[in-house]
């Protein structure tokens, strides 16, 4: 017999809710899935890379004391994105051919990436939820710690 803390659920969902009601970032309710959703544009950046990249980039992040709300989504392999400022001007060739290397992807402006909900767990999850509160991070301190992250794991191997 498996007992299920339904009250508990409800408030994890409610406090959810609430959190993301109070961001005021530009979401929606996509009307096919239910789900909620956060568009990457003028307001907020979202860089997309493998979770072990993910994980060092987010360690690089918060030696310089910052703190970048993360996405998990289930996959093989597993992938984080992180949530930033606006994307910044373009970036140099160089620049990209980096992130092309170690496969990160500058998630385009005008896409709708779906956010954690209790009614569909394991799809996507916070690996570093969001501060009442929080500026987001900018996007080139994120490009910027992962390009370091990247040639510092390099010369380890």
């Amino acid at each position: 017999m498996t007992v299920t803390d339904e009250p508990a659920q409800r408030d994890r969902r409610f406090d959810q809710t609430r959190l993301l009601e109070s961001l005021h970032w530009p979401m929606r309710t996509n009307p096919d899935t239910g789900e909620r959703e956060l568009l990457i544009g003028e307001e907020i950046g979202a860089i997309a890379m493998r979770a072990g990249l993910g994980a060092e980039t987010n360690s690089m992040l918060a030696l310089h004391m910052l703190t970048v709300p993360v996405l998990g989504c289930s996959g093989r392999p597993e992938e984080w994105i992180f949530l930033t400022g606006p994307a910044g001007a373009s970036l140099r060739l160089t620049t990209l051919a980096d992130l092309s290397r170690i496969a990160v992807c500058l998630i385009p402006r005008q896409t709708w990436l779906p956010l954690p909900s209790a009614e569909a767990p394991g799809r996507v999850r916070w690996v570093v939820p969001p501060l009442r509160g929080q500026t987001l991070a900018p996007w080139q301190s994120v490009i910027s710690a992962v390009r370091s992250t990247s040639s510092v794991s390099s010369q380890r191997g």
